[in-house]
């Protein structure tokens, strides 16, 4: 890396010269080890965030079929108000062929601003699947808000420590996110100033000027040190976290098969334990999870949405809509079902439909 010195440095303090290098060496292989650490937690990160918008698009469909018409057109109106997610987010990037069918723009804004969202209480009135107590929804928010998810006013929480406007310190450092640990990697070199320590080395003249510096490249060095042990306890955190949300899923899922008609059996397997070991399992579940309740949502949009416009709906042309684009499970029997056994419960709209 271009900040750190080179091995054939001079020394006019000769008696100096090999403790230098062996602080050099130190900076040199600790470099080393953060860079390959954050390569891990990124990518833990990664799957971590992706687990978190998976189950807040089945928090978003859950409570948005159970809401009343009134209560889906006020919540809509509150969710596109709310200010925009942060750019180029990778895993908000790849839910946007998910959420397509069930209001992506909506969906994407709700899961970067639930902390809000929760905050504001934008659904007080409506039910809730088993499993989504107040407690599971908020340490969802907190998570989610914590990997990354946030919309674009609250996007300084994301980026690297070198953007701290102060100096780095060891309480920066754990106050700090998990998405900006992630962002910083071996950038923690140059925010507590490692290249400009080096240099001024270079440039001792006097052996009690060394010894400064070399004292304060050490108080560096602590602090890069403890953003190793941060990272460390994230990761370990992360780890408890995806077993818990591991855990909701299932919950919720199971919540939200009893509101569906019986002959309405789940397409996806949650058998699975709740241990880190299932999380491809169980974001595999997840996306099935959202494919098939989707369809609630789906049905309503394309329904209420058309009403809206003033074009004349139909059950049936909508139903129609529908299945031109549906997995094969799905048939005319199992979206009629929807519609009059769960959806015409909450919506009179559709209730009414003819």
């Amino acid at each position: 890396m271009g900040l750190l010195p080179f091995d054939d440095w001079i020394y006019h303090l000769d008696f100096k010269r090999d403790e230098v290098n062996r602080k050099h060496q130190e900076v040199v292989t600790t470099q080393d080890t953060v860079q390959s650490r954050v390569l891990l937690f990124n990518t833990q990160l990664d799957q971590y965030k992706l687990l978190l918008a998976n189950n807040a698009i089945l928090l978003y469909i859950d409570k948005t079929v159970r809401m009343t018409d009134l209560q889906l057109k006020d919540f809509t109106v509150a969710i596109a108000q709310l200010e925009p997610p942060v750019k180029g987010d990778i895993v908000l990037n790849s839910l946007i062929t998910v959420t397509e069918l069930i209001g992506q723009y909506l969906v994407i804004k709700f899961i970067s601003n639930l902390k809000d969202v929760i905050k504001e209480k934008f659904w007080t009135d409506s039910e809730a699947a088993e499993g989504l107590d107040e407690d599971v929804v908020e340490d969802l928010a907190e998570e989610s808000f914590d990997s990354g998810f946030v919309d674009s006013e609250s996007v300084s929480s994301t980026e690297s420590l070198e953007a701290v406007g102060e100096d780095v310190t060891e309480a920066v450092v754990e106050d700090a996110t998990s998405a900006a640990l992630a962002s910083t990697g071996i950038g923690i070199f140059l925010a507590v100033g490692i290249d400009v320590i080096f240099g001024a080395i270079n440039g001792a003249k006097e052996a009690d000027q060394l010894d400064k510096i070399i004292s304060d490249l050490d108080s560096k060095m602590t602090v890069v040190n403890g953003y190793l042990t941060t990272v460390n306890k994230k990761s370990d955190e992360i780890t408890t976290g995806a077993v818990a949300q591991i855990k909701t899923f299932k919950d919720v899922s199971a919540g939200m098969l009893k509101i569906l008609p019986p002959d309405h059996q789940p397409t996806f397997d949650f058998g699975f334990p709740d241990t880190i070991a299932s999380l491809d399992k169980c974001l595999a579940a997840q996306q099935a999870a959202i494919s098939q309740f989707g369809l609630l949502v789906q049905l309503r949009n394309i329904y209420v949405t058309a009403l809206t416009n003033g074009r004349n709906p139909t059950k049936s042309g909508c139903i129609n809509a529908i299945l031109t684009s549906a997995p094969l499970w799905v048939t005319e029997a199992i979206l009629t079902s929807i519609w009059d056994d769960v959806l015409a419960k909450y919506s009179t709209l559709m209730k009414d439909a003819k």
